[in-house]
């Protein structure tokens, strides 16, 4: 699952990115700080905000852009295609483009006036590589 968030951050500017949901779990375990508070978010204490250790994050006041890779994904940017990622278990690609319909059924869009905008993209692994 990729989760897309559009908010502001803590300081009011906008940010937005791309989170990798099973590996940021796994990250929470293990790495701590590099990770976002996921029982504080799910509690209710604290937003979903994407950061520069993501899939994929901007800054808009600032213009600055981070990619990386996880576990799970490779971060392919395609100039006809947009932002594309390759699931490394089943090689198959995720054009986001693709999944911005109201009609797909594995993109859920998330209206919250607490964590702003978001799309959950769910991708069902079709074989091992």
């Amino acid at each position: 699952t990729i989760v897309f968030v559009s908010t502001r951050d803590s300081k009011g500017f906008n940010i937005s990115g791309y989170i990798d949901l099973e590996h940021s779990l796994r990250r929470y375990k293990t790495a701590g700080s590099k990770s976002h508070p996921w029982a504080d978010i799910f509690a209710g204490r604290r937003r979903l905000e994407p950061n520069q250790h993501d899939l994929s994050f901007i800054n808009w006041s600032n213009g600055r852009v981070f990619s990386n890779d996880s576990d799970n994904y490779k971060v392919i940017p395609d100039a006809v295609k947009g932002l594309c990622f390759a699931h490394k278990g089943d090689g198959s690609m995720l054009s986001i483009e693709k999944y911005i319909t109201e009609e797909h059924p594995l993109c859920k869009f998330i209206e919250s006036p607490k964590h702003g905008s978001t799309v959950v993209y769910d991708h069902y692994i079709r074989r091992k590589m």
